[in-house]
């Protein structure tokens, strides 16, 4: 929502709920962590502050990780990182998927991302996730929709669960699948099978 013609308010609560580095906060939250009281916080969110202090705008800015220029709707650049900006801009990431990746991850947990990321069943995996998001959204659609009768709404429903359960079935064989392909899982249980056998005869032997 990078728009020059947001009201000073909306940018407040848009970098609380959109560009938060700590992820999306209520005001409760943001008051605990800043010191700004969520009276002040209300009121600048919804544009009543007649002037808002230094102080507040510098610990909310740092807070949410964002420029005070931008809050103040001087600059059409949230971002104080210029170069967090470019690779949100650039993935689609949200700026807690950004700053998780590149400051939360140790460089072990980073490798497997990168496998992950960089194996070739991997967007078979996020079409399987992102069946199972899609049936999710089903089923929620079939509980709330109450124009049918109550026999044929029990029909849905049960059918929708079997559905969502055959989607996260293949989600977790995707995800089996994808490991063993990425660790050569497979030939790993063989060397172990077979290093297992050897031991075995070997007490035998010795028996």
């Amino acid at each position: 929502m990078q728009n020059v013609e947001l009201t000073r308010g909306e940018r407040f609560k848009d970098a609380r709920i959109i560009y938060n580095r700590n992820g999306k906060q209520t005001m409760d939250e943001v008051s605990a962590a800043t010191g700004v009281s969520k009276a002040n916080l209300s009121s600048i969110e919804n544009d009543k502050a007649g002037s808002i202090g230094v102080d507040s705008v510098a610990s909310l800015a740092a807070h949410y990780g964002v420029s005070a220029d931008w809050l103040l709707g001087l600059t059409k650049i949230p971002r104080a990182d210029a170069t967090l900006e470019a690779i949100e801009k650039y993935t689609g990431l949200s700026p807690t998927a950004v700053r998780r990746l590149s400051w939360e991850w140790n460089r072990d947990k980073r490798d497997s991302l990168n496998q992950l990321l960089s194996a070739e069943a991997f967007p078979y995996l996020l079409d399987a996730l992102n069946a199972v998001s899609s049936r999710l959204r089903s089923v929620k659609f079939a509980y709330n929709y109450t124009g049918l009768s109550l026999g044929q709404r029990m029909r849905n429903l049960k059918l929708e669960k079997e559905l969502l359960e055959v989607s996260v079935f293949r989600f977790a064989v995707g995800a089996s699948n994808l490991c063993k392909s990425m660790y050569n899982l497979d030939e790993m249980e063989q060397k172990l099978d077979k290093a297992i056998e050897e031991a075995e005869d070997g007490e035998h032997t010795e028996d």
